[in-house]
């Protein structure tokens, strides 16, 4: 018998009267969900992400950058125009995770939209 939440993985959920203008993406990993949603102005790549957490550990740094490389990757490998990432970040401005959140933004021209509506609270 299971109770309470699952550990980890995402999901997207959509109306079915959007199936035809949406494209499932294979991401190979637990942690990301992703969809290329065909628009007007063009194809918007949207992810649903659970970032690693931050233990202490190398691993964990390791870990929370192959996810920011696999969301980049996935967006350039699907020529999205738009890329829409929603999710689990476990990172605050006062994590060590915040410079490689922070780098993956930036790359990707991404903006935070939680931190205008969020206090004392990791995202």
């Amino acid at each position: 018998m299971l109770v309470g939440r699952p550990f980890g993985g995402t999901a997207i959920l959509y109306r079915k009267s959007l199936a035809n203008i949406i494209k499932i993406v294979n991401t190979s990993s637990w942690r990301i969900t992703a969809l290329l949603l065909h628009s007007e102005d063009g194809p918007v790549l949207c992810c649903n992400v659970y970032m690693p957490t931050d233990y202490g550990t190398n691993d964990c740094l390791d870990e929370y950058i192959d996810m920011c490389s696999k969301l980049s990757a996935l967006h350039a490998d699907n020529d999205a125009a738009f890329l829409l990432v929603a999710g689990d970040f476990n990172c605050d401005v006062n994590s060590r995770f915040y410079y490689m959140f922070s780098q993956f933004c930036n790359d990707n021209q991404l903006i935070c939209s939680d931190y205008a509506r969020l206090t004392d609270a990791v995202t």
